[in-house]
C-alpha cells in the first residue's frame, strides 16, 4: 500500500483488499526464512537462515508429524482444502489477479504528494477470502 496516508474510513476496503488477494499470495506462494537458533562453544546465541518454506509448507509439515486425529487447523478446514486452494492458481497468475485490481482499485486525489489514497473497488470483490474472515466487535 505504500507510506501515505490512508484515511480510517477506508480500512475495511483495504481489509478486503487483503483478504481476497494478497493474504492468499503471502500463505501459499511468498517464502519466508524459518530461523534456526544456533548456539557457540561461548554460549552466544546465532539466527541462521537456511530454510526457506511458504507458511502453508510450513503448516502441512506441522501437521503430518502430529498423531492421527489432532490438527492445528481449525474446524472445517483440512490439509486436502488447503492443498485444492493452493493448487487452483499459480503464484503467477494470482499475482497477475491480485495487481490488476490493486492497480485499476486505487487512485491518488490528485494531490502533489501522498496525501490521501481513494480506493476505487468496483469489481475488486471477485476473489473470496480463504480461512477466517474478520468480524467487527459489536458497538
Amino acid at each position: 500500500m505504500g507510506y501515505g496516508y490512508i484515511a480510517a474510513r477506508h480500512a475495511e476496503e483495504i481489509d478486503g483488499f487483503y483478504q481476497r488477494h494478497l493474504n492468499r499470495y503471502l500463505n501459499f506462494y511468498r517464502p519466508s526464512g524459518q530461523r534456526e537458533r544456533r548456539v557457540d562453544a561461548k554460549g552466544k546465541e546465532r539466527f541462521v537462515y537456511k530454510r526457506y518454506r511458504t507458511p502453508w509448507e510450513v503448516v502441512r509439515e506441522l501437521e503430518k508429524a502430529l498423531p492421527e486425529g489432532e490438527t492445528y487447523l481449525k474446524a472445517g478446514l483440512s490439509v486436502a482444502v488447503l492443498d485444492r486452494v493452493a493448487a487452483s492458481q499459480s503464484d503467477d497468475d494470482l499475482v497477475k489477479r491480485w495487481k490488476q485490481p490493486k492497480g485499476s482499485c486505487w487512485k491518488g486525489s490528485g494531490r502533489s504528494g501522498a496525501h490521501e489514497m481513494k480506493p476505487q473497488w468496483a469489481g475488486c470483490q471477485d476473489v473470496p477470502p480463504v480461512g477466517r474472515v474478520r468480524q467487527d466487535k459489536p458497538g
